[in-house]
């Protein structure tokens, strides 16, 4: 059996907007809150990383992450590392 490619046009999948709000869904399930800000946009095979994080390891570590999905074949990675104090006084709070 012939092995399929990432970029095969063949290959079934999801449409670009159902692809982001998973790879979102998923990054978030993957943060703790006080780890950073997360936001992926998705479109055509591109994930672009925005927001921001607490390390440099963990801005690798989202952009591993999304790799991983099937249908993303190139992560451009615009996440700013922020120390987790930082973040935290520049996180809203409810009113």
């Amino acid at each position: 059996m012939p092995s399929r490619r990432k970029s095969d046009p063949a290959a079934p999948g999801l449409p670009d907007a159902d692809v982001e709000r998973a790879l979102n869904e998923y990054v978030g399930r993957s943060l703790r809150p006080s780890s950073g800000s997360v936001t992926v946009a998705y479109a055509a095979g591109t994930a672009r990383l925005t927001g921001y994080v607490s390390s440099a390891a963990q801005s690798t570590a989202v952009e591993d992450l999304v790799r991983w999905h099937d249908r993303v074949e190139r992560v451009v990675n615009a996440l700013e590392v922020v120390p987790r104090e930082a973040a935290v006084e520049t996180t809203p709070r409810p009113t």
